[in-house]
């Protein structure tokens, strides 16, 4: 699923156009995102089902707040997986959600802080 070319000034409507407070929500959420897939992949190193699918679970929700579908649908799968102990396509369906992440933080970099 391709992203919304607009998805960026789509969600900063939702921040009744204050920038700098979208931009504030942008840098939080790729934050969390980090330590989320890092949680997922370490729990699937592990063959901790549960673990990952809970971190997906966390994922999903604060990928939510970006509107982006594909995410929200890759992270649903590893959330299933995990929370029904089938870890058999799991790695897959982490680089899906990887791909995805990394697809959001380059069509929002405009909205990321320069450090």
């Amino acid at each position: 699923m391709a992203l919304d070319g607009n998805l960026g000034a789509n969600a900063l409507k939702h921040c009744l156009n204050d920038r700098k407070l979208f931009e504030d929500i942008v840098e939080c959420l790729f934050r969390e995102a980090e330590t989320l897939v890092d949680q997922s992949q370490k729990a699937l190193d592990c063959a901790d089902a549960d673990t990952m699918g809970r971190a997906a679970h966390r994922l999903k929700g604060t990928m939510s707040h970006l509107g982006a579908p594909a995410a929200m649908e890759a992270l649903r799968a590893v959330e299933h997986m995990g929370f029904a102990g089938d870890l058999s396509s799991a790695a897959a369906a982490m680089s899906n959600v990887e791909t995805q992440i990394k697809q959001l933080e380059q069509a929002l970099a405009t909205y990321r802080r320069k450090t």
